[in-house]
């Protein structure tokens, strides 16, 4: 595979939508990001319902699991090694203005992208977190979906460079939601707990993953509210997302962590393709 994606829309190759498309207009649409290993999607069924999740609570009805499937197979050739594999489904095309067509028919657009090489030490040793001043709105209508509108973290990204991996980021009120582009996890007395996210942030398929195999192996992990000036009392922290499954993290402002025995355990229950092997 070359360094460019290759690209479906609506299941035919191409790398350009109609200007009328409602995820270029308002951002009216959902997108999951998936793993591939070796021509194979890790957790495709399980991802694709959570794609679907998503459309169905903003009302993006209309395409067949089949069709996408059938779409993600023709991409699959050629796949050696890890890429990513992302789908979008907006609403569709639609006339100016905010009211759309309950009718119209919805975009789907599927595309396979190269995946940049990381150091082994993001799993073995941890990551650097950034504290970033760009806030997470709050919107119950709109929480946990991974939706197009992604401004927040644009912004949010791009107030550190090369010398963090992560950003942490609040909402209004300084509670701790998430990572620009991961969940978030705090281990304290034995027990897990991730930011609540009834009005913010987007809820990765890692998560439920982790939160399934933590519950099969007997291990606590919660939800909670979690202020900024809580986090100095954990005693691990991690992240995780579809593409990296478990990084620890090393330090957050002046406050250090090593990877934990939990953190540890976990890494090796989520069965992650790209974690190292005796991690």
């Amino acid at each position: 595979m070359n360094n460019h994606p290759r690209s479906l829309v609506n299941g035919t190759p191409a790398d350009k939508i109609s200007l009328t498309d409602r995820g270029i207009q308002y951002g009216d649409g959902v997108f999951r990001t998936m793993l591939v290993a070796d021509g194979q999607v890790v957790d495709m069924a399980a991802q694709l319902d959570k794609l679907y999740a998503d459309a169905n609570r903003l009302g993006i009805k209309g395409i067949s699991p089949e069709t996408l499937r059938d779409d993600i197979h023709k991409l699959l050739d050629q796949c050696q090694g890890f890429s990513a594999l992302k789908i979008i489904l907006t609403r569709g095309n639609s006339n100016r203005g905010y009211v759309y067509d309950p009718k119209a028919d919805a975009t789907r657009i599927v595309s396979i992208f190269e995946l940049s090489d990381v150091p082994n030490s993001y799993w073995t040793k941890g990551v650097d977190l950034f504290v970033c001043t760009t806030r997470l709105g709050k919107n119950a209508a709109l929480s946990g979906i991974k939706h197009l509108n992604r401004l927040e973290q644009v912004l949010a990204r791009n107030e550190f460079g090369n010398e963090f991996q992560e950003g942490l980021m609040l909402d209004t009120d300084n509670q701790v939601i998430s990572g620009t582009m991961s969940n978030i996890y705090f281990v304290s007395n034995g027990s897990i707990t991730t930011p609540s996210l009834e009005l913010s942030g987007v809820r990765g398929f890692m998560l439920d993953k982790i939160q399934t195999c933590a519950g099969e192996s007997g291990l606590s992990l919660n939800t909670g509210h979690i202020h900024l000036q809580q986090i100095d009392a954990a005693e691990e922290v991690f992240v995780s997302n579809s593409l990296i499954g478990i990084w620890p993290v090393r330090s957050i402002g002046q406050k250090q962590w090593r990877r934990g025995p939990l953190t540890s355990k976990l890494q090796h229950l989520i069965q992650h393709p790209r974690i190292p092997e005796n991690t």
